[in-house]
């Protein structure tokens, strides 16, 4: 069985030097008080640092969302989805809506349909001299409710 860890981070990330704007970033589940096996997106805000950063296949150039749900301290889902829709809203900031996401069990971890608590966070990958370095921009939690 393939054993799946979580990503570790540290969020939010502001460059205190940019100059100051009109928006941060944020990450915001668009269905309230979601269930198990009801299919999610998410809303996100990001500056352009966290847009183009995939100059190879193996990185989108969109940022992307992780969800992780924990049952206590099990991790009992993750999944990972990149932003499917984007506009931009001004002065190098960007709106993005993520691809879809199932909240099920996945990748061979097991969730028996209970209530679970959940983090997203949004994240880039870009490389430098082969290693990918990893920018997180902005986490929120939820809950999800059991059938």
């Amino acid at each position: 069985m393939k054993k799946l860890l979580p990503l570790l981070f540290t969020v939010p990330l502001l460059m205190a030097t940019k100059p100051a704007s009109a928006f941060t970033s944020s990450i915001t589940l668009n269905q309230p008080n979601p269930t198990f096996g009801d299919t999610i997106d998410f809303t996100s805000v990001y500056p352009k640092e966290a847009h183009g950063q995939g100059r190879n296949p193996q990185y989108p150039a969109q940022p992307n969302v992780q969800v992780s749900c924990y049952q206590g301290s099990t991790l009992v889902a993750q999944e990972n989805a990149t932003t499917a829709d984007e506009t931009r809203i001004g002065n190098g900031w960007y709106q993005g809506l993520s691809a879809q996401i199932i909240l099920s069990q996945a990748h061979g971890l097991v969730w028996d349909g209970g209530p679970a608590d959940c983090s997203v966070t949004l994240y880039s990958v870009s490389e430098k001299q082969g290693v990918p370095i990893f920018s997180y921009w902005a986490q929120t939690f939820f809950h999800v409710n059991g059938v």
